[in-house]
This record gives structure tokens, sequence and C-alpha cells, in this order.
């Protein structure tokens, strides 16, 4: 969908990135990777929003959270470099490489 949205100019608003916590339970003993530090990242939560927004397609995104710990990790997103394209094949390498 998301290149369909990019070829025909249609802004994209991603509800719920982090799949309510779904997206934690692959990488939950696993330490962050060199991949997500260098952008910034210093947490899994951070590095899957970048990763998100770094795709061209996504115009913004809506990390839903009633936890303020948690909010405050999500804005650290909003620091450094978002990851171009080869950096986000690299770190779905990564994720799928991990043991489920």
């Amino acid at each position: 969908m998301l290149p369909l949205a990019l070829d025909r100019g249609i802004a994209t608003m991603i509800n719920r990135p982090l799949q309510r916590d779904a997206l934690f339970k692959r990488p939950a003993r696993q330490a962050l990777p060199a991949v997500a530090a260098d952008p910034g990242c210093v947490s899994w939560g951070q590095c899957y929003l970048k990763f998100i927004i770094g795709h061209q397609a996504v115009t913004c995104q809506f990390p839903a959270t009633s936890k303020v710990n948690l909010m405050q990790d999500n804005m650290g997103a909003n620091k450094g470099p978002v990851p171009d394209a080869d950096r986000r094949k690299e770190m779905v390498r990564i994720f799928d490489e991990m043991p489920v």
C-alpha cells in the first residue's frame, strides 16, 4: 500500500506503529544493533519509529501510549538522522535474523 500512496502522492498516516507492543516480543532479549544506534536510537521503540518515518511514503505516525516514560522514549526518535533506504534494509535484515 505504501508504494501506491507514494506513486499517487497520497499522504500516509501510520496509527499505532508499534502494534501495541507486539514488535517488542521478538527482540526482547536482544541488544540494540549498531545499525540502530548510528542514527541516534537508544531503544527498540525509537528504532522502530525512525524506521517507519524513514519510509518515503510515510507522512506522519501516531504512536499511542498512556505511559509517560514510553512517550518520553518515543519523543527521542525525533533526534538525530532518519535512516535512509539502505540503512532500513540493513535493519530489516537484522530483525529477520533474530530468533522468533
